[in-house]
């Protein structure tokens, strides 16, 4: 693709809301047993008939660089005719399965591959509006300043909605190994008009909590020395792209729940 790959506009689907890379599945044995998520492109559809005459299909999955093909058959919940309908050429979709151990033959004892079992099947582009729950903004205490919250109240008043937001405020000693720390964490009354001078007043005793977490695991050499959480109590935003967008545009670290 010259211009961008087409799931370029699913981004953040893929990275918070699916837990297997499609390249992953050659070796699915190692699923047995499990709940995954894939997300990707459908191709290559072939639509067919059993001997028994139930209907059943063998399809494509497309992600950013690997692929992997599915057999979906007729069961006793009718999964191939509930799902028919995503079954489209170039459909963006968000599938749920659990993967099984294969039947087992009675007379040579041998299993057959294992078995793909489909949870549900959705469009990529509901993913968002029906998965995330709350948005987790991190910051490096040496990074916050008053034009960074200025930033992010603006982007948040812009998609205002029902999702929560949690604030992360943490503090580095770059000299240090990472390991797990004491962790203090706030309950502000309020969070609408938030400035930097005003994290002072969430400081009251009734207020502060004290948790042991390992946070920042990608931080290879830096020990968290400080970490405030701040749940906000009036603020409710609309988790969507464009909020997403504009947040990694102003270079803000965040997460979803």
């Amino acid at each position: 693709y010259i211009s961008g790959h087409p799931l370029d506009d699913y981004k953040y689907e893929l990275k918070y809301f699916c837990n297997t890379n499609l390249s992953q599945l050659k070796n699915i044995e190692s699923f047995i047993g499990k709940q995954i998520t894939v997300g990707g492109i459908i191709t290559n559809i072939e639509h067919r008939v059993s001997k028994d005459n139930k209907g059943w299909a063998t399809f494509t999955l497309e992600g950013y660089d690997s692929s992997y093909e599915f057999r979906i058959f007729e069961g006793k919940d009718a999964t191939y005719s509930k799902y028919r309908p995503f079954l489209v050429p170039n459909n963006f979709v968000h599938i749920r399965l659990t993967v099984q151990e294969g039947w087992t033959n009675k007379e040579t004892g041998k299993k057959s591959d294992p078995r793909i079992q489909f949870l549900n099947v959705q469009y990529l582009q509901d993913v968002l509006s029906t998965f995330a729950k709350s948005l987790i903004i991190q910051f490096n205490l040496s990074d916050l300043e008053n034009n960074v919250v200025t930033t992010i109240l603006e982007a948040f008043r812009k998609n205002k909605g029902n999702h929560s937001v949690t604030f992360e405020v943490y503090e580095l000693d770059e000299n240090q190994e990472k390991e797990t720390v004491s962790s203090v964490v706030l309950k502000p009354q309020s969070d609408e008009d938030l400035d930097i001078d005003e994290l002072e007043d969430f400081t009251e005793p009734e207020d502060i909590e004290i948790e042991e977490e390992e946070i920042l695991s990608e931080t290879q050499e830096s020990k968290v020395v400080n970490y405030l959480a701040m749940d906000s109590r009036n603020m409710k935003i609309n988790i969507c792209k464009e909020l997403l967008d504009e947040l990694e545009q102003n270079q803000i670290n965040f997460k979803l729940n």
